[in-house]
C-alpha cells in the first residue's frame, strides 16, 4: 500500500536511477574484460615457448634412439675385419652381436650379406631362442641352414628351402648403391623377411680381402619405434608420431582408449589421416595450408579446443621423415586463475552494493505491478470476481490499475456470452481431436518402419523417375551424409552412365520400371555410382504401391559389389592368358563353338593358326624374358589388326589363333578376305620389335581353314588349320597356307563311328561303369555312373569320342534314357542293403536331353517304374546348358527337386560362371572341374580358382566335390581349403559295380554282398 502523504514519483525518474546503476556495473565489467584480454597474448606466448621446448626434447630423444645405432654399426663392421665370418661356424658371428642385441633393445636382428651370395642372420625370438639363418647361394642354392640356440644351451639345426637372396633385400641394395664407403645407410620402410614385421634397416658397406663387399645391417621394427613415440610425453594430453614423406605412419601416437593395442600397432604404414584422431587430421590440414613449412608452432582448433603442433623434418641417411608433435594449448598455459579471482571478488562486492540499491527502487515498481499481473492472470483464467483496488505512488501504475478494472468488467460480460457457445463446440472438437490422434499414431508407426529400417529403401515416382523419399540406410549405402542429399534426384543421376549390357542407364531404367508396374515387383542387378564417381553394384527389388491414390515404386537395395568382383575374378583367371591378356584356349574354344553354331550358308568364316618361327632360338639366345616380351608385343599388334568383332587368342607357347566370322558368302571370296588378314599380320611381324633395347625381326607361319558347314566341330577345324600351318612351315618360313580339302580321313572315321553307334543302340552293347565318390575320411558316400562302349573291333570306346557324335545326330536321347533307367535299377538293388542304401548315384544329363519338353515327365516315370528313391539320384548338369532358357531350366529343376531329386553343377568354372544363376538355381552341389585340380599344385591361377570355388560354395550353402584327384598332395590341398568330397583315380578308377563295392564296402554277410553285386 502506498502512503497518500507522499507525492507519487514519475516512472521515468525511477527508471533513470536504475539505469545509472546499470551503467556503473557495466563499466566495471568492461574494465575487467580489458585486463583479462591484455593478459591473453602473454599467456599464449608462454604456452608456445613451453610447447616448442617439449617438441625439441622429442627430437632429442629420437636422436638418442638412432645415434647409438650409427655408432655401433660402424664399430661392428670393424669387429668383422676384412674377412667374412665362417658360415659353418656361426658362433663367431653370434659372439659379436648377441651381447649387442641384449643391450640395445631397439635393434631387433642383425643381417649381413656379401656380393658373392653369402648371408647371415641373428634374431632373438620372443621365447628366448636365438635363431641363425646361413645362406650360400653358390654352394647351397636355395637351401638355407637354420639353427636354433635354446635357453638351456642346446642347439638344433635343419635345412630349409627358401626364396631368399641377401643381395636382393632393400638393406643390401641401399648400402651397395652408396658410393661413400663406411657411411650408414637407412632404408625406406619395408617388411622383414624372417619376422614379416614392417621396419627400417641401417646398413653399412665394407670391402673384404677377397674383393667381395660385405653389407652389415641392423633391423629396427616400426612396432618398437611406435612403442617409443606412444610413451613420449608432451604436456598432459599431447602426442608424438613420425611420418614418411608421403605421410604414412612410421611411428604411432598413443592409442585411443577404445582401440585394441594389437590392432592399433597394425596401423603403421597407413595414411595418418586414417588413424581416426581428429587432432592429427586437423594438424596435417594446417601444415598443408602452410606449404609444409613451419618456422613456429602451428596453432589450430580441433573439436572446440585449441591445439599447438610442431612438424620437424628428420633425416636418417638418405631417408627423410617428419616428426609431428602436438598437444592442447592449455597443457602449457600458466595458472592465472588466482589473479582473476581477486579481480572478480572486488567486482562482485561493487555489483552487490549496486544491486541492493537497485532492488529497493525495483520493489517500488514491482510490487504493484506484480499485483496487477496477478489480477491479469486471474482474468486470463477467466476469473472476473472483484478484488481490492491496486494503489501506487506512481501515477502511470494508478492509471493502469483503473484501466484493468474496466477491462475486467467488460470481459466478465463477454464470458457469459461465450460460455454457451463453447459448450456447443466442445463436443465437435473432442471428436476431431480423437480422429486426428488416431491418424497421427498410424502415420508415425509407418514412418518408423520405413526410416529406421536397416534395408536401404528408395521411393520413386514412376513417371518422372524422381526419388521422393528414402531412409537413412539408403543415404549411407550411397556414402551420403543425410537423406536430403538423395531426395529429388533422378534415378539415372545416381547410376553409372551405362549398365552391364552397354545400354544407357536412363533407357534401361525405364524398362525395369515398366516391368515392376506390370508384374507388381521386379528383381534385377544395377550399377550405381558414389559421389566420387566410383561405381558399385546392387541387387534392386522394385515393388509398386499407391499412397493417397498416387502411384509410387519402392526400391530395396543390396550391395553385391564383392559378389560380382568374385565372379569377374573367376572369369578372368579361367578365360584369359595371364601373359598376353588375350583369350586363352578355354575361351577360344567357346568362341569358336559359337562361331560354328552361328555360321550360315550365306556367310563363311575362317580359322587362322599363327606359329612364330624360331621362337625357341630366341628364348635360348636372348632369354625367356625377351621371349615373353615378344609375345606381349605381338599380341598387342595382333589385336589391333584383326577386324572388330573377331577374336584373337593364345593357344600356348608361341602359337596364336584368329577367328574370322561373317565373311563373304562363297568360299573364294572368304578365302580372299582371310588371306588379306593373314598378309596384314605378316606385314606387322616384318616391322622390327624393340625388346628392351634389342631389335628383333620375327616371322610366322600361318595355317588357314575355312568353315561354314553346321557339321564342322571345333576339333576338326583345329586339326585342319594345324595341318595347314605345318604345311606352311614345311614350305618355308614366313609363309601361309590353306587347308587341303583332300585330307578327310578324320571325317571318314567319324562317319564310321556314327554307323557303329546306331548298331550299338540296337544291340544294347553299352555298359555302365561306376567311379566311387568318397568323403574326407576316405569312406565311400556314392558313385558316378559312367557309360562305356566295348566295341568288337575298336575296343573300349571313350565317351569323349562317341557322346558328342551322339548329341549331334540325336542318338543321345535313347542312350541317356538307358543310362537313367539302369542307374535307377542299381539304386533299387542298393536300397536292400543297410550300408549301400545311403549311397547316392550321380548321372550326367546331356543338354539336348534336358531341353526336351517331356524330360521331367520321363524322369518321374522312370522313378515310378523302378521304385528308386529319388533322394539318392543326383543329376549332373553342365554350365553350357544354362546359357539358354534359364527360367525353363529352373522350372524343370524345381519340379524334380520337389520329388527329392538332387542336382550337381558339373565342370564348374569352365563355362560362363555367374553368381546370379547360382543364387537362383536349386542346386545341392558344385563339382570342381578336373582341369583345375590337375595343375593346382603348379599353376597359381588354378589353385586360386579352386580355393575361390570352395569358398563360394560354402557361402551359398552348397556341397562341393572335386573330380580328377589323382595324388595325395592334391587331396591334402583340397582338404585344407575346406573340400569334403572327392572323386578320382586316387580313390578308384571307373569299373563294374562289383569292382567298386568290393574295394570300398564290407557288409555283414556274404549273401548281402552277393545280392548287392547282382
Amino acid at each position: 500500500m502506498s502512503n497518500p502523504n507522499i507525492k507519487p514519483k514519475s516512472l521515468r525518474q525511477t527508471l533513470l536511477v536504475r539505469l545509472s546503476l546499470f551503467v556503473t556495473g557495466t563499466a566495471l565489467l568492461v574494465c575487467l574484460g580489458f585486463i583479462i584480454l591484455g593478459l591473453l597474448p602473454i599467456i599464449d606466448d608462454i604456452a608456445e615457448k613451453e610447447f616448442n621446448s617439449a617438441a625439441n626434447n622429442v627430437v632429442a630423444d629420437l636422436n638418442a634412439l638412432f645415434n647409438p645405432t650409427h655408432a655401433l654399426l660402424k664399430m661392428s663392421s670393424e669387429w668383422i675385419g676384412d674377412q667374412a665370418p665362417d658360415l659353418d661356424l656361426p658362433d663367431r658371428f653370434n659372439s659379436y652381436f648377441q651381447p649387442l642385441l641384449k643391450q640395445i633393445p631397439q635393434i631387433t636382428s642383425v643381417v649381413a650379406g656379401t656380393t658373392s651370395g653369402k648371408g647371415w642372420l641373428l634374431l632373438q625370438q620372443t621365447d628366448g631362442v636365438w635363431r641363425n639363418r646361413m645362406t650360400n647361394i653358390e654352394r647351397w642354392g636355395d637351401q638355407h641352414l637354420m639353427m636354433m640356440h635354446h635357453p638351456d644351451g642346446s642347439s638344433t639345426q635343419e635345412w630349409t628351402q627358401l626364396d631368399y637372396d641377401a643381395r636382393k633385400r632393400p638393406w643390401f641394395i641401399s648400402a651397395q648403391n652408396n658410393q661413400t664407403k663406411q657411411t650408414v645407410n637407412w632404408t625406406a620402410p619395408y617388411v622383414f623377411y624372417s619376422t614379416r614385421d614392417p621396419g627400417i634397416t641401417a646398413s653399412i658397406q665394407k670391402q673384404l680381402r677377397n674383393g667381395d663387399q660385405l653389407i652389415l645391417g641392423f633391423d629396427l621394427t616400426l612396432r618398437d619405434l611406435s612403442n617409443f613415440t606412444m610413451k613420449s610425453k608432451v604436456g598432459k594430453q599431447g602426442m608424438t608420431l613420425v611420418l614418411t614423406d608421403n605421410e604414412l605412419v612410421l611411428a604411432l601416437p598413443p592409442q585411443p582408449e577404445t582401440a585394441d593395442s594389437t590392432e592399433w600397432l597394425k596401423r603403421v604404414l597407413h595414411p595418418a589421416v586414417n588413424l581416426g584422431i581428429p587432432a592429427i587430421s586437423d594438424a596435417l590440414k594446417g601444415w598443408h595450408e602452410a606449404g609444409r613449412e613451419l618456422n613456429n608452432a602451428l596453432s589450430f582448433n580441433s573439436e572446440n579446443r585449441r591445439w599447438l603442433a610442431s612438424v620437424h623434418p628428420y633425416t636418417l641417411g638418405n631417408q627423410q621423415f617428419w616428426v609431428v608433435t602436438m598437444a592442447p594449448a592449455d597443457d602449457f598455459t600458466p595458472n592465472w586463475l588466482p589473479f582473476v579471482m581477486l579481480l572478480a571478488g572486488g567486482l562482485i562486492v561493487l555489483l552487490a552494493t549496486a544491486f541492493l540499491i537497485a532492488r529497493k527502487q525495483a520493489f517500488s515498481i514491482a510490487s504493484p505491478l506484480e499485483r496487477l499481473a496477478a489480477v491479469s492472470q486471474r482474468i486470463g483464467q477467466l476469473d472476473f470476481e472483484a478484488i481490492p483496488a491496486v494503489t501506487s505512488n506512481i501515477k502511470e501504475i494508478q492509471q493502469l490499475a483503473s484501466t484493468q478494472d474496466n477491462m475486467r468488467k467488460m470481459l466478465q460480460q463477454n464470458q457469459r456470452a461465450l460460455a454457451e457457445q463453447s459448450d456447443r463446440l466442445q463436443h465437435q472438437v473432442d471428436a476431431l481431436q480423437q480422429a486426428e490422434a488416431n491418424l497421427r499414431e498410424s502415420n508415425a508407426y509407418n514412418k518408423v518402419l520405413f526410416s529406421e529400417s536397416r534395408i536401404p529403401l528408395l521411393v520413386l515416382e514412376p513417371d518422372t523417375e524422381i526419388i521422393v523419399d528414402c531412409n537413412l540406410a539408403a543415404a549411407r549405402i550411397f556414402h551420403l551424409a543425410d537423406r536430403a542429399s538423395l531426395l529429388n534426384k533422378h534415378f539415372a543421376d545416381i547410376s553409372s552412365p551405362t549398365q552391364y549390357d552397354g545400354f544407357d542407364s536412363a533407357e534401361s531404367a525405364k524398362g525395369h520400371i515398366k516391368l515392376a508396374q506390370l508384374k507388381g515387383s521386379h528383381l534385377f542387378e544395377w550399377r550405381y555410382t558414389y559421389p566420387d564417381g566410383k561405381s558399385w553394384d546392387a541387387e534392386v527389388h522394385l515393388m509398386d504401391f499407391a499412397f493417397e491414390s498416387r502411384p509410387l515404386l519402392q526400391a530395396s537395395l543390396l550391395d553385391i559389389t564383392d559378389r560380382r568382383a568374385t565372379a569377374d575374378e573367376i572369369n578372368k583367371l579361367a578365360f584369359y592368358d595371364t601373359l598376353t591378356r588375350l583369350p586363352n584356349r578355354r575361351l577360344f574354344l567357346d568362341r569358336l563353338q559359337q562361331a560354328l553354331s552361328g555360321s550360315r550358308k550365306e556367310h563363311e568364316g575362317a580359322l587362322l593358326i599363327i606359329d612364330l618361327d624360331d621362337f625357341k632360338s630366341l628364348n635360348d639366345t636372348m632369354g625367356h624374358d625377351k621371349g615373353d616380351l615378344l609375345l606381349q608385343k605381338f599380341a598387342q599388334r595382333l589385336s589391333e589388326c584383326i577386324p572388330e568383332g573377331d577374336t584373337a587368342a593364345r593357344l600356348g607357347s608361341d602359337e596364336f589363333v584368329v577367328i574370322l566370322k561373317d565373311l563373304n558368302g562363297n568360299s573364294q571370296d572368304a578365302a580372299t578376305v582371310a588371306q588379306g588378314v593373314a598378309e596384314n599380320i605378316q606385314a606387322l611381324l616384318q616391322q622390327p620389335f624393340d625388346l628392351a633395347e634389342q631389335t628383333y625381326h620375327a616371322t610366322a607361319s600361318i595355317g588357314i581353314a575355312l568353315f561354314g558347314n553346321h557339321m564342322d566341330t571345333t576339333a576338326e577345324l583345329l586339326k585342319r588349320a594345324d595341318l595347314a600351318m605345318n604345311q606352311a612351315k614345311r614350305h618355308e618360313q614366313h609363309n601361309l597356307c590353306f587347308f587341303d580339302p583332300g585330307i578327310q580321313d578324320a571325317v571318314n572315321s567319324r562317319m564310321n563311328l556314327e554307323t557303329d553307334l546306331r548298331q550299338a543302340i540296337q544291340d544294347n552293347s553299352f555298359k555302365l561303369y561306376y567311379q566311387p565318390q568318397v568323403d574326407h575320411q576316405g569312406c565311400i558316400i556314392g558313385a558316378e555312373a559312367l557309360i562305356r562302349w566295348p566295341h568288337p573291333t575298336r575296343g573300349m570306346v571313350s565317351p569323349a569320342e562317341f557322346i558328342p557324335a551322339a548329341e549331334q545326330i540325336g542318338l543321345i536321347l535313347p542312350i541317356g534314357h538307358w543310362v537313367l533307367e539302369s542307374a535307377c535299377q542299381q539304386l533299387v538293388l542298393w536300397s536292400k542293403d543297410s550300408v549301400l542304401e545311403k549311397m547316392t548315384l550321380a548321372v550326367n544329363v546331356s543338354a539336348v536331353q534336358f531341353r526336351k519338353t517331356d524330360f521331367v515327365k520321363q524322369i518321374l516315370a522312370i522313378l515310378d517304374r523302378t521304385g528308386a528313391n529319388p533322394k539318392r539320384l543326383k543329376l549332373e548338369l553342365t554350365e553350357s546348358m544354362l546359357l539358354h532358357d534359364l527360367e525353363g531350366i529352373i522350372s524343370k529343376m524345381a519340379t524334380l527337386k520337389a520329388r527329392g531329386v538332387l542336382f550337381s553343377l558339373d565342370d564348374f568354372g569352365t563355362g560362363y560362371s555367374s553368381l546370379s544363376y547360382l543364387k537362383r538355381l536349386p542346386l545341392d552341389q558344385l563339382k570342381i572341374d578336373q582341369s583345375f585340380v590337375r595343375d593346382l599344385l603348379t599353376d597359381p591361377n588354378d589353385a586360386a580358382i579352386t580355393s575361390t570355388i570352395i569358398a563360394l560354395a560354402h557361402s551359398l550353402g552348397l556341397e562341393v566335390i572335386a573330380e580328377g584327384v589323382e595324388t595325395e598332395a592334391q587331396h591334402h590341398f583340397l582338404t585344407t581349403q575346406g573340400c569334403r568330397a572327392f572323386q578320382g583315380y586316387l580313390f578308384g578308377k571307373p569299373g563294374p559295380v562289383e569292382q567298386v563295392l568290393s574295394r570300398h564296402i564290407i557288409t555283414q554277410s556274404h549273401q548281402t554282398v552277393k545280392r548287392a553285386l547282382s
